[in-house]
């Protein structure tokens, strides 16, 4: 019975907008800054995400499908010297292990050996 008044025009409604200013203050949040235990790890962190752009930018594929940052921290703190090392990283699966391993790997002995550079892309 009340909305054949409002469809009649007989009563008014009115409809509640939300203010433009809770959008942007969800947009505007802060990214989450990564902590690493030592400045050695942090700078071997930033060579294995600087590789893991340049293969995700070459696939066509956001940097996120190749491995998650909390996985990359994960591979800067263990420094894995094997496959097998390698697959114990949490979100190394068997296809990422067969596809990226020897990659990332690479970046890693890299690294130790004292050729990475924060920042610079690794071939492999």
């Amino acid at each position: 019975p009340d909305c054949r008044a409002v469809l009649r025009g007989e009563r008014r409604i009115e409809l509640r907008r939300d203010p433009t200013w809770r959008k942007a203050a969800k947009a505007a949040k802060p990214r989450r800054q990564v902590a690493l235990e030592d400045p050695a790890s942090g700078s071997l962190f930033q060579a294995l995400r600087a590789k893991r752009f340049a293969l995700a930018k070459a696939q066509g594929v956001p940097p996120y499908v190749i491995f998650h940052d909390a996985t990359l921290m994960e591979m800067a703190q263990a420094k894995p010297r094997s496959l097998e090392d390698f697959a114990r990283l949490s979100g190394v699966g068997q296809a990422k292990l067969a596809r990226y391993g020897a990659t990332f790997l690479a970046v890693v002995a890299d690294y130790d050996a004292g050729l990475g550079e924060p920042g610079e892309a690794h071939t492999a």
